[in-house]
């Protein structure tokens, strides 16, 4: 009894009270407040870039281009629900859980990554007509999600993201937006309403704590702040902008470069973000502290390393296909436009040789680059990151990732998935070993926990480990595996983690100059499991190896192979093959992958 009458009367739930009154009283205010447009400028002066296509390219499944007559910004268009038209802070986002429908769907098309295509191919052609889809559909989406209500008013990051590529949009568009007086005047009062509504309620979760939509928050307000520099309220959104930035540093990147979600793709993201804020800031002289440039060098040293020859990223942990700017045309899960920001960043010099000859990254301004302290690695051996979690092995012939993540959105898990000790594998430039991916958040709880348990990773899997157990909703992780030991030589790493029960695995990596040789012991009845990429498939031949094009696999244990569904990208799934090797309880299996 006297435990919970403390728990009620705890300093930090009248915090939360009055945080609560305080967000009421903003949205009340605002709901009678009259926005006015004012003089757009330039967030950074745009060159013609000489390979832009006739056809607009599209990085993600989600970035369609809309039905221009009738958009349903609010329709998730696989399930057919369609989001109510209610004030964000009175909407019931718990209720949209796994109920089969998926908020992102609405929040893609509204995040208009399109826009920047319609620009680009109007600037290719001059043909008018893709400036006036884009004004169609911008007045449109203006019309049918007014001022903070509907979903795509949900959060911060969505609004963001929206007004940053209408920005874009506009100055790729060029001499046809800017002679355009009322569209212009319009669109400029609701850029306001943009930026007003990240200013008051940028994402922070419990304690002031930041993540991954704190910095996109930021760096939308960074650069609507340079657009509606006559506003008199600019001056206080850049200060925020900064600051926020500089705090999203502070917290969210640790020593070895690697954002603290637990996902390579979310550290592209923020990497991406924190480029783009470094880019409009050179450009338009505004001093940025010296921790976001400190931060965002090791971030790109980090990204630098754990690309494969064909700059293709290790899939590992949570994957939305969320970029910030959708520009160039990026296959999904290649992060070369990361190395092109970088060079943009830092210059020329930045980045190893071999990694210089990257396509022009469109639309983005020269800068005097900002100095660097640190060089490349030499992209040769067994690369550890202690503080990340990350060991990187990288040859002539192949590269592995091994995550061994602490959990990750301030020890909530957020985006971690169950992978301590997995591996991804890529060979001559292409994805052979690969995690499964992420094929979608809150449509269904049941395959939220199913691609984030170890049975849909590349590690041992013990007959007691269901998918259930390692969370209870979308966004949590339990019974996270706990690292025993780790041993580290020249060409090989050795890992020991206790999962469910006290069982306990180990796993030896020994990388050699054309192959990878993996030992396995677990206490219980487990099997080791591989998932290969859709492109590669085993079979037996002569020499009972399980064998393909890229490589071959053998062991003296028992092989199987069935089907599972891989997700190279969020919302969609094809088959692929995965193999699983039997392990009897504490009997070690050696097992060998070749590459062709």
């Amino acid at each position: 009894m006297l435990r919970l009458v403390r728990k009620l009367f705890r300093f930090s739930n009248y915090l939360h009270v009055l945080h609560l009154l305080q967000r009421k009283g903003k949205i009340k205010a605002l709901e009678t407040q009259k926005f006015s447009g004012v003089d757009l400028r330039n967030i950074w002066e745009v060159t013609v870039p000489n390979n832009i296509g006739d056809t607009p390219q599209w990085s993600s499944s989600l970035a369609k281009f809309p039905n221009s007559e009738n958009p349903e910004w609010h329709l998730d268009d696989e399930s057919g629900f369609r989001f109510p038209l209610t004030r964000f802070d009175k909407l019931n986002f718990n209720s949209f859980a796994d109920a089969g429908i998926d908020i992102k769907v609405p929040w893609e098309k509204s995040r208009f990554y399109f826009g920047i295509k319609l620009a680009e191919k109007y600037s290719h052609s001059k043909d008018i007509s893709h400036y006036n889809s884009f004004k169609a559909l911008v007045l449109n989406w203006i019309d049918a999600n007014p001022f903070m209500c509907g979903i795509n008013w949900g959060n911060a990051m969505e609004v963001s993201i929206r007004a940053s590529q209408w920005l874009v949009s506009v100055h790729i568009f060029g001499k046809v937006f800017w002679d355009d007086n009322d569209f212009k005047d319009f669109l400029s009062a609701e850029l306001i309403k943009h930026a007003t509504y990240i200013s008051e309620f940028p994402e922070y979760i419990s304690h002031n704590k930041t993540t991954n939509h704190t910095v996109a928050d930021f760096t939308g307000l960074l650069l609507l702040a340079i657009a509606l520099s006559d506003h008199p309220d600019s001056g206080k959104w850049l200060r925020q902008a900064t600051k926020g930035l500089s705090h999203c540093c502070e917290q969210q990147v640790n020593e070895d470069g690697m954002h603290m979600e637990g996902s390579v793709p979310y550290h592209g993201f923020v990497t991406e973000c924190l480029a783009l804020a470094a880019i409009a800031a050179a450009h338009n002289k505004i001093s940025l502290p010296a921790n976001f440039l400190a931060t965002l060098e090791k971030m790109f040293r980090f990204t630098e390393t754990y690309l494969d020859s064909n700059m293709n990223a290790p899939m590992v942990g949570d994957n939305d296909s969320g970029r910030f700017l959708q520009l160039g045309d990026s296959p999904a899960g290649n992060h070369g436009y990361l190395l092109k920001l970088a060079q943009l960043v830092f210059g020329e010099d930045f980045l190893a040789k071999e990694m210089a000859d990257i396509s022009e990254y469109a639309w983005l301004p020269s800068i005097k680059a900002y100095d660097f302290t640190t060089t490349s690695a030499h992209f040769s051996g067994l690369y550890s990151y202690p503080n990340a979690g990350a060991y990187i092995f990288k040859n002539a012939y192949y590269r592995v990732f091994i995550p061994i993540f602490p959990i990750g959105m301030h020890g909530q898990g957020g985006h971690n998935h169950i992978d301590v000790g997995s591996f991804d594998c890529s060979v001559a430039g292409k994805p052979v070993i690969v995690d499964c991916g992420t094929f979608t958040y809150t449509r269904s709880l049941q395959e939220r926990q199913k691609y984030r348990s170890p049975g849909m990773h590349n590690f041992i899997l013990a007959e007691e480990e269901t998918d259930d157990q390692f969370s209870t909703s979308f966004w949590d992780v339990r019974n996270f595996p706990t690292v025993k030991d780790i041993q580290q030589s020249d060409n090989q790493l050795k890992i020991t983690v206790a999962t469910i029960g006290g069982i306990e695995k180990t796993r030896t990596y020994q990388f050699e100059d054309q192959a990878l040789i993996i030992r396995d012991h677990c206490t219980s009845p487990a099997t080791s499991n591989f998932h290969l990429a859709p492109e590669v498939t085993l079979a037996v031949n002569a020499d009972d190896e399980w064998a393909g094009d890229a490589i071959a696999i053998k062991c003296k244990g028992e092989i199987l192979t069935e089907e599972y569904q891989y997700a190279p990208e969020y919302n969609r799934r094809v088959p692929a093959q995965k193999v699983k090797v039997v392990l009897q309880p504490d009997q070690e299996l050696e097992l060998m992958i070749t590459f062709a």
